[in-house]
């Protein structure tokens, strides 16, 4: 029983130190050495980005740019709807 004990209450140091590293570790990084972790626009991006309807929207984007880069030709008369539109 008291080995048990004695585990558990290595397994709690550790992990108590290893959440006092982390802490420190997110209050000194910064992004681009501008931003801070908790920096409201770092936040608010970081938000977007995780996003998963932002996702959909690039596939969605990029799609539609290799459709338009297919339709492009440069012999296409300059003059035409087609080449109007794209």
């Amino acid at each position: 029983m008291e080995a048990e004990e004695e585990i558990e209450k290595i397994t709690d140091e550790k992990y108590i130190e290893e959440q006092a590293r982390l802490e420190k570790e997110r209050q000194e990084s910064k992004s681009l050495h501008l931003f801070s972790f908790d920096n409201p626009l770092r936040v608010a991006l970081n938000s977007i980005l995780n996003n998963r309807n932002f996702e959909w929207i690039m596939i969605i984007l990029i799609i539609i740019n290799s459709i338009d880069l297919a339709l492009d030709n440069p012999l296409n008369d300059p003059k035409s709807d087609l080449s109007y539109n794209l």
